[in-house]
């Protein structure tokens, strides 16, 4: 599948340097491991 990026950073909003995807299947069966994603990646 051709994907594209677009990075909010690259439009002048710099709160969002990059962004996280993921499906909705996964949010909704591993929302504990979602979670501990999102709060690593916060703490670089």
């Amino acid at each position: 599948m051709k994907t594209n990026f677009f990075l909010f950073a690259q439009d002048g909003y710099p709160p969002y340097g990059t962004t996280i995807g993921t499906m909705q299947k996964t949010v909704a069966d591993k929302p504990d491991m979602v979670a501990r994603f999102v709060k690593a990646s916060i703490k670089g």
